[in-house]
């Protein structure tokens, strides 16, 4: 009888794992492991000097960890011997972006005045104490019209329009902004390749 009722509580006790373990494995569906997936689009929009500041703020990331240690289990606790302490590491943060779509002249990288006026307050952001600590990769961009190396060295162009801007107008350190062109190579929208809305800035914290 004894040997009868410990077989039925051990057949209990194996159903019980099991079903934790499949829930725990539906809980991970849908997660992702995006390591930057925080671009705001803020198109012609001119953006307020706080809400740039909010946009590019790097976000720590969450590390999802068992608070027992990495050891799952259920209704049994198992100690572990704290490590000894090291120092701090610093915390992993998620990459934030902006992109702009900034007016330039017809076939130039020259700034339009409706151009400085939207980058204003993204380089008054970049200037405030909030901001003035971080690095930054200003990413020209170009829509398919013409040809790949053309769109390429001219959207290199644009970039550096734009870090001039913000170092010759605004005092930003010229050793926090990198410039670089990716031409047509990521399209905004990749319905309509000769849109407008490809033509565009991207604004990364590094």
């Amino acid at each position: 009888m004894q040997a009868r009722v410990k077989s039925v509580l051990l057949s209990t006790l194996v159903s019980i794992l099991l079903c934790h373990a499949n829930s725990s494995s539906a809980d991970t569906t849908g997660t992702s492991n995006s390591a930057f997936n925080g671009t705001t689009n803020l198109g012609k929009r001119i953006a307020s000097k706080s809400e740039i500041i909010n946009l590019l703020t790097p976000v720590p990331t969450q590390a999802m960890a068992p608070a027992n240690g990495g050891l799952p289990t259920r209704g049994l606790h198992l100690w572990q011997k704290p490590a000894t302490e090291t120092a701090a590491e610093p915390q992993p943060t998620e990459k934030k972006a902006i992109s702009l779509e900034v007016r330039f002249g017809f076939d130039s990288a020259e700034l339009t005045n409706e151009a400085k006026t939207q980058l204003t307050p993204v380089a008054q952001a970049l200037t405030s104490n909030e901001l003035n600590s971080l690095n930054f990769v200003l990413e020209g961009h170009t829509d398919a019209a013409g040809s790949d190396t053309y769109n390429l060295s001219l959207s290199e162009k644009r970039a550096q329009s734009v870090k001039n801007y913000f170092i010759d107008e605004y005092g930003v350190e010229p050793s926090r902004l990198n410039s670089v062109g990716k031409g047509e190579s990521e399209l905004l929208d990749n319905g309509h390749p000769d849109d407008d809305a490809n033509r565009r800035v991207t604004i990364i914290t590094q």
